[in-house]
């Protein structure tokens, strides 16, 4: 492991991404004073910033006014493409890729504390490299697992996964990278789960078949193994896990050598700790193919899986696993036009209360939830004004079944100037429904808001996180905090 004391000691250098610092009545340019981290020119090292900067004891209740979290004058950055992962306490990691000085992509984060402070975790993955798709995620301790993509060169050499982990004390494990072939393999996903004790799981598609490694403390990464030995195209792998360490885990597969030549199947397997992958089910199979695949696992292990098929209505499908009972009967969602559905989100707490949301063409957003009482309602339209376009969107849903979502809506002209667009935010409460949106930001004279992110811990702290790109071509990474 490498020490925080011992990072301190390497000599810094330039980059472009700016951590604007952040007091708790929330300012446009921030009530403390303004902090940067830079990343180290080392090939085998990070920065983690070894204080923490914390919001004033003094907080006003309700929603703070929004300020920027993080900007990069490097249009190549692109901040609204960042990651959020949360854990229980109200914690969060919030990580993007960033172009260094050799104009080679590398990882960044932060981690943000349910009081609003926060601890710059700036993350090398090979400086001579170009990190591409990347996955992070955080536990209850802490502790930050990175997993990513990489090419060993600008000019796409061979892929490999590569992953690293941070405790929550600031200790620092190796580069390791995960998958053993020499070949030049095809790598899709991937995506990374940490344990509560620190152990962590990684799945990837890698030459057409779903791979997993787990790392263990103490011993290190296992040999990766194939989850599903049909050879197909096996993509978009999606995974959750419960309180007892088991997985579940879904994905897209194409199958070949069936009438009439192939079919598209979704794939789930379940990892029960201590004994191993259970098997593949394949269900929901089709001719048409499937995409925006989401899965969310409970506490409990009762899971929720989303999937979309390609095509006119009616096109959005759901169902539960239940633990040493297996996959539930499949729900469709109705949609009233022939459009297609996309941009599938799905959560759900451990009272097993869930929510689905998605979107219809530029301007719907359609949002329902579910309750083990009242099963799934109808689903919600927030928009249905031809004149304003829905951007990104999210949701999240607390223990009492309240649920908040989060969406960017107005008049975009360009991609960089002259739209007029608001970032809302509304809340289902179990009672009463879906209340009416509020606007937290509104009318940049920008290139507009995307990619929200919620963080909901009831009883203590909300967040709003969104991106921005300016009419300068700045990129801005915003937030929005709430107290109660």
């Amino acid at each position: 492991m490498i020490s925080v004391s011992t990072l301190k000691l390497f000599l810094f250098i330039s980059f472009s991404c700016v951590l604007v610092a952040c007091g708790g009545s929330g300012s446009g340019s921030g009530s403390g004073s303004e902090s940067s981290s830079q990343l180290s020119n080392s090939s085998n090292s990070i920065s983690v910033s070894s204080s923490s900067h914390s919001s004033s004891t003094s907080v006003i209740t309700g929603f703070q006014k929004p300020f920027i979290l993080f900007s990069s004058k490097n249009i190549n950055t692109q901040l609204a493409g960042y990651t959020l992962n949360t854990n229980d306490k109200g914690e969060s990691l919030l990580a993007w890729s960033d172009i260094n000085s050799k104009y080679m992509r590398v990882i960044a984060g932060v981690k943000l504390y349910k009081d609003g402070g926060y601890s710059p975790v700036y993350h090398f993955s090979n400086p001579d490299h170009l990190a591409t798709s990347f996955d992070v995620s955080i536990n209850n301790q802490g502790d930050v697992n990175f997993v990513w993509i990489d090419k060993e060169d600008v000019d796409g050499a061979i892929e490999q996964i590569w992953s690293r982990s941070i405790s929550g004390s600031g200790d620092i494990t190796p580069l390791a990278r995960l998958d053993k072939l020499d070949s030049d393999p095809d790598i899709h996903g991937p995506k990374s789960l940490i344990f509560e004790n620190g152990d962590a799981v990684v799945v990837w598609s890698q030459n057409r078949r779903l791979y997993s490694a787990f790392y263990k403390i103490g011993t290190g990464w296992t040999e990766p193994e194939t989850i599903d030995e049909a050879i197909g195209n096996a993509i978009s792998p999606v995974l959750g896990k419960d309180k007892y360490n088991n997985i579940t885990v879904a994905w897209r597969q194409l199958i070949f050598g069936e009438t009439p030549g192939y079919r598209q199947v979704v794939a789930t397997n379940y990892f029960i700790a201590d004994q191993g992958w259970a098997g593949v089910k394949y269900f929901k199979d089709s001719v048409k193919d499937f995409d925006n695949i989401v899965l969310t696992v409970s506490e409990s292990g009762k899971a929720i899986l989303g999937w979309t098929e390609t095509g006119p209505a009616k096109n959005v499908y759901s169902s539960f696993f239940v633990p040493n009972v297996g996959w539930q009967e499949i729900k469709e969602h109705p949609i009233e036009k022939f459009l297609p559905a996309y941009k599938l989100t799905a959560k759900i707490n451990s009272k097993d209360h869930a929510i689905l949301g998605w979107k219809v063409g530029d301007n719907q957003l359609y949002v329902a939830n579910y309750s083990p009482v009242s099963d799934w309602s109808e689903p919600k339209i927030f928009n249905a004004d031809t004149n304003e376009k829905i951007g990104g969107y999210d949701l999240e849903i607390g223990e009492s079944g309240i649920a908040m979502t989060a969406w960017s809506q107005g008049v975009y002209v360009t991609a960089t100037y002259g739209n007029t667009v608001n970032l809302n935010i509304a809340t289902y409460d179990p009672r009463l429904g879906w209340g009416g949106h509020k606007t937290i930001i509104s009318n940049p004279s920008t290139g507009g808001y995307g990619n929200p992110r919620i963080v909901l811990v009831e009883g203590a702290n909300i967040f709003v996180a969104w991106g921005e790109v300016t009419d300068m071509l700045e990129e801005r990474i915003w937030i929005s905090r709430y107290f109660e």
